[in-house]
């Protein structure tokens, strides 16, 4: 990627794509050369109305550069509201991204630039938990990112792989869920469970990490800062990605193994060690574990730090382990407000110790622990 080069970043999906709620706008200038479409004008990237990702996405990444930096164009066409199934391929927001990809092409060559259109950025997935299509969502993002790179490919006249950049979803609570079956009736979705899947099964679709760390204007919709910091963790990965060609995995578990009557979980740490914070994300239960044999759940008598990279969970009996599995982050309060403060809210805390300091909220950009559901695997 040259100085001469326009880096086009499309960003879709639904309300959180777009800032709802997100009033007032914070990034009102432009630090770097950035920069967004007015019609068919180029002009400098900055927020209007609200605060979207947009802006501290982008200048995240050229933050994290060393000069010259990168010039980047990033367009928007996300719909509140909106589920996969009015925003995929055929539809008029796909299409209206479509247009803003030969929009920036022409635009940009037209001044002598050089155009690249490197990646997509999506956050999504709350119409569709509330629509029940969680056991198809991650196909839905599979055929996402397919179409896009199809589309985008025969615009250019050549192949290109255009990596596609998500995050898991987490104000189920508020919005109506699935409720386990267990004695003890709690929210629960499979959409963030989806998003975690289809960043291990596709090669070109990451998984920036989950948002339940991040404050929230009304337990669904994100505040100012909570957008702009969203846009600093995208920036971070996409520029890790896209500009340092190095794999990107978020805090993820590994192993998961039954040890007498404990469950040692190791963890895939992006920057080691692992920290227990009660600080940024409000004390949870069992710091957001939980244990299930079938539908029952198990007991955690305690948790400790085994090393930089290693949990054990001390439970209060050893659980069969042909259905036992470990969950993290995935259930709540139903009707509790999402957000990190917020007690009954999904979360959990566990981070890693990225040093890294958002430019623009002058937050730390630690890396937190996505929600999952692991199985056991056999102790060899």
């Amino acid at each position: 990627m040259t100085k001469n080069t326009i880096n086009h970043i499309l960003l879709t999906g639904q309300s959180l794509s777009a800032g709802y709620n997100g009033w007032p706008p914070l990034s009102t200038s432009q630090p770097f050369k950035n920069l967004m479409l007015h019609k068919e004008e180029l002009i400098p990237l900055t927020e209007h109305g609200v605060e979207t990702p947009a802006s501290a996405l982008a200048n995240t990444i050229c933050a994290l550069s060393a000069p010259p930096y990168p010039r980047i164009l990033l367009t928007s066409h996300g719909v509140n509201g909106y589920p996969y199934k009015l925003l995929k391929k055929g539809t008029l927001p796909y299409q209206a991204g479509i247009r803003q990809v030969k929009s920036g092409m022409h635009t940009t060559t037209l001044q002598g630039f050089n155009y690249e259109i490197i990646g997509i950025a999506c956050i999504h997935g709350e119409s569709d938990h509330m629509n029940g299509n969680s056991a198809v969502y991650e196909s839905y993002l599979h055929k996402w990112q397919k179409d896009y790179q199809k589309d985008i490919s025969q615009i250019l006249g050549e192949e290109k792989q255009i990596p596609f950049f998500t995050d898991q979803m987490c104000s189920y609570t508020v919005l109506g869920s699935e409720v386990s079956t267990s004695p003890i009736h709690k929210s629960f979705s499979r959409i963030p469970l989806a998003q975690l899947s289809a960043s291990e099964n596709n090669p070109l679709i990451y998984l920036v990490g989950p948002k339940y760390q991040l404050s929230y204007s009304d337990g669904v919709h994100l505040d100012a800062q909570g957008y702009r910091l969203l846009g600093e963790y995208y920036g971070k990965v996409m520029k890790q990605v896209l500009w340092d060609n190095k794999q990107w995995r978020p805090l993820s578990p590994e192993r998961t193994e039954l040890k007498d009557d404990s469950i040692v979980i190791k963890f895939h740490v992006p920057v080691p060690p692992l920290v227990l914070d009660t600080e940024r994300v409000i004390k949870k239960e069992n710091f957001g574990f939980e244990c299930l044999e079938g539908e029952t759940h198990i007991t955690i008598n305690s948790l400790s730090l085994e090393n930089e990279n290693t949990i054990r969970l001390n439970l209060s009996r050893k659980p069969d382990p042909r259905i036992t599995r470990v969950r993290y982050a995935l259930s709540g309060e139903a009707d509790s407000l999402a957000g990190a403060m917020e007690i009954g809210s999904v979360g959990g805390n566990v981070r890693d110790s990225d040093p890294i300091i958002g430019t623009f909220t002058e937050k730390p950009l630690f890396n937190w622990l996505v929600q999952f559901e692991e199985e056991l695997q056999p102790d060899f």
